[in-house]
């Protein structure tokens, strides 16, 4: 049998100290539901293209699942990393066909279209950089353009809404896992 290994790294703290002083417990329990529905996704479309799951490692830029996807195709790969958008966009559509309020539709509905964002790190990102068959440079050119739009747009929110610097801590949260560590 082959064993996952879960890590957490000490920026996962940090972070999960933040978010609890944030974000108020209600949301806070419907955006875990909505990651944990997004993560499945990934894990259950890398099962079904008989990659393996190595191991599981919560940072400063959310979950990330390590696995073995060496013999799958670059189409297999694109369509693992975009099972989480459709999985979110899924739980929404159930949501809000079942329930008159669905808080948790939302926070997926949210959560496919942040991860549908070309950053480095995100769904989209992983899509286009498993179909490309070169390493494109202008690929985290891309990316770093799209976080700097998602940070403005997170200022604009904070200024609006003072009590709700989600995004923001997002945007910091990203930019510290996808570009504060060295690339490979």
């Amino acid at each position: 049998m082959n064993t996952i290994k879960f890590r957490i790294t000490p920026g996962a703290f940090f972070v999960s100290a933040v978010m609890l002083f944030c974000i108020p417990a209600g949301k806070l329990v419907n955006m875990l539901l909505a990651v944990t529905v997004h993560e499945m996704g990934h894990i259950i479309a890398i099962m079904l293209f008989r990659g393996k799951i190595k191991g599981l490692i919560l940072g400063v830029g959310g979950l990330e699942i390590k696995s073995d996807t060496r013999y799958v195709s670059a189409l297999g790969e694109c369509i693992i990393a975009l099972s989480g958008i459709f999985a979110n966009l899924l739980c929404f559509t159930a949501c809000a066909v079942f329930f008159k309020r669905h808080d948790f539709g939302i926070f997926c509905l949210l959560f496919a279209v942040l991860n549908s964002v070309p950053v480095c790190g995100f769904d989209v990102y992983r899509a286009l950089e498993a179909m490309l068959p070169f390493k494109a440079s202008w690929l985290r050119v891309i990316s770093g353009i799209s976080l700097f739009i998602l940070w403005i747009i997170s200022v604009y929110i904070m200024l609006i809404y003072p009590s709700n610097p989600s995004l923001f801590l997002l945007c910091v949260s990203v930019y510290l896992g996808s570009f504060g560590k060295k690339q490979s």
